[in-house]
């Protein structure tokens, strides 16, 4: 992005160890699903390729750091598309975990989990 800021290169250290040096994405056709792209149903377990195929605490580790350099890049266009589309992939992370939790209650008739 021009500039040499620890919080970019952590970031993208953690992208490249997570995503881009991941060999398992090969056996869900070159990528991971995610519940929004289909029609509504409740499942209580994911199907392999519905998991994300790398740790999704650290993929946030590496969103927040993307966000922290924010304050120092604050106009460059490459940049803020890679901190939206982290940002969007953390978010799809989350929202599976959400509504599996969800089904779980649902089907166990857990009105606080459903909630």
């Amino acid at each position: 992005y021009g500039k040499d800021l620890p919080c970019i290169t952590y970031a993208w250290n953690l992208l490249f160890d997570l995503v881009y040096n991941n060999t398992q994405v090969e056996e869900c056709w070159g990528m991971v699903r995610t519940p929004l792209q289909y029609r509504p149903w409740f499942r209580t377990s994911p199907s392999f390729c519905d998991q994300a195929f790398y740790n999704t605490t650290r993929m946030l580790d590496a969103w927040q750091s993307l966000v922290d350099c924010s304050t120092h890049i604050t106009d460059l266009d490459p940049f803020n598309f890679d901190l939206v589309d982290v940002g969007r992939e953390v978010l799809a992370n989350r929202f599976v975990d959400v509504l599996y939790q969800f089904s779980v209650g649902y089907e166990a008739s857990d009105i606080d989990d459903v909630q």
